[in-house]
């Protein structure tokens, strides 16, 4: 039986998409060893996002073939559409584009095959690796949809059974992004928005359901722009609304733009078992930075819709993704992006040093931002999550709250899971607790997390 070691860096499609790949893997007689142990395969799911992330995938490649000489590494991911050529690639015998990764498990089989036989792989040859599919990886522009249809039904069309080492479910809904955000290169990586069939996340949830995940989490690489390609176009609400229809307790949105938040978003607040928590990415509260990121808000319109998820229920979460630093941000313009968290309530922000993202328009713009500012920025943001963080948990304390519990926190010794609003919770308990929804009454606030004790 040959064995097989799984990466996975980024986000949560990525992670959707290695649990697909190991079943697939699983289902053709494969076992799985842990990352660092000797493997007969060894699968890098890359990420892009960051120029950070881009390192990181760099690293993981290199540090596959220095520890698994003789063993058949595949890339896929971000970061191997966005660099197909990268001076990485002479460590791969197989690139996998994500217009491909549903047909990963079969290239994988034919990568062992040939090995065995002695004979070269067969792909299209990019470097001194094979290249294994989409006709639109890795270049600097969207592809044309006609072009990429027939590949697309191999990723978009993925299904799991179960989210495996999680007691939370992900069930991607979608793929691709068509927003053109000027400091983003997934669209490139990632192409157009494709949906998953309503039919179809209905029966997934069922599955998860049956595997005892009790909460399910949506999610896409632009998850609100679910169904735009269906018929009747449908909303991501009715994407919700399907997902709910399994017997778990609670259904999540990993994520919404501001401007697809409509009323009939909000209303999915009314349903019992939706997380009462939107992630609503600002990105900048300044209108001047919008519109240079190309984004298709206000700061106003943000608040807005802030303030219509705090008029339905008063104490439900929102966080937020912020850059730091985007070129030509003055002082004034960051002052804007505090102002409106601060004004909106957000419950926990995540912070985001600019990066030039090559292929990208900002990165041709002028006005960047010093390394010495960008990061006191950073700090500021960071500082300013962490007051917003604690005055939102402190809502909480000497109330009672239901957690999902996750597992043991190792800092603290104590059993550690999240409420439906996704803040934090540490109880002591003398038995474990994990997968277990509980009612927990709230005792005391720690700097990241809520203290209680069971009911």
């Amino acid at each position: 039986m040959k064995s097989v070691a799984l990466l996975t860096l980024g986000c949560k499609v990525n992670q959707y998409e290695t649990q697909a790949v190991r079943e697939a893997l699983q289902g053709s007689g494969m076992r799985e060893v842990g990352w660092g142990a000797p493997a007969d395969v060894v699968v890098i799911n890359t990420c892009a996002v960051t120029a950070q992330a881009d390192g990181r995938s760099r690293k993981a490649v290199r540090q596959a073939r220095r520890r698994n000489p003789e063993a058949v590494i595949v890339v896929t991911g971000c970061y191997a559409d966005s660099d197909s050529l990268g001076g990485w690639a002479g460590e791969a015998d197989a690139v996998v584009p994500n217009a491909s990764k549903g047909r990963l498990a079969e290239v994988v089989r034919s990568a062992i095959a040939a090995r065995e036989a002695g004979t070269p792989f067969r792909g299209r040859l990019a470097g001194r690796v094979a290249w294994e599919g989409s006709r639109f990886a890795g270049r600097k522009r969207m592809a044309d949809p006609a072009l990429t249809a027939e590949e697309a039904t191999s990723t978009e069309l993925m299904t799991i059974r179960s989210f495996e080492g999680h007691t939370r479910a992900v069930l991607k809904i979608q793929n691709g992004c068509d927003l053109f955000c000027s400091f983003c290169i997934i669209p490139y990586t990632r192409g157009l928005p494709r949906s998953k069939p309503l039919a179809r996340i209905e029966s997934e949830a069922r599955d998860l359901a049956a595997s005892g995940h009790r909460e399910i989490v949506l999610t896409g690489v632009h998850a609100g722009a679910w169904g735009q390609d269906l018929p009747g176009r449908p909303r991501v609400a009715d994407a919700v609304l399907a997902a709910l229809r399994a017997p778990v307790d609670r259904v999540r949105l990993s994520s919404i733009e501001v401007q697809e938040l409509t009323a009939r978003e909000f209303a999915l607040l009314d349903e019992p078992r939706f997380c009462r928590h939107f992630h609503v990415p600002l990105q900048s509260g300044d209108d001047g930075v919008l519109r240079r990121m190309n984004r298709r808000y206000s700061a106003a319109d943000f608040l807005r819709a802030a303030g219509e998820i705090r008029r339905r229920v008063p104490d439900a979460a929102i966080t937020t993704d912020v850059i730091a630093g985007f070129p030509g941000e003055t002082e004034e313009a960051f002052a804007n992006t505090l102002r409106v968290c601060e004004e909106a309530g957000i419950s926990k922000i995540h912070v985001f040093p600019y990066s030039d993202r090559a292929g990208t328009p900002a990165a041709g713009y002028d006005g960047k931002v010093g390394p010495r500012e960008l990061a006191q920025r950073c700090d500021r943001l960071d500082a300013l999550g962490s007051r917003l963080g604690g005055a939102y948990r402190s809502r909480f304390e000497g109330k009672t709250v239901d957690v999902l519990f996750e597992g043991l926190d190792e800092p603290s010794g104590l059993a550690g899971g999240f409420t439906d609003r996704y803040v934090s919770v540490l109880a002591a308990s003398d038995t474990p607790l994990r997968g277990r929804l509980l009612p927990i009454r709230v005792t005391g606030i720690a700097p990241e997390a809520l203290l209680g004790s069971l009911s």
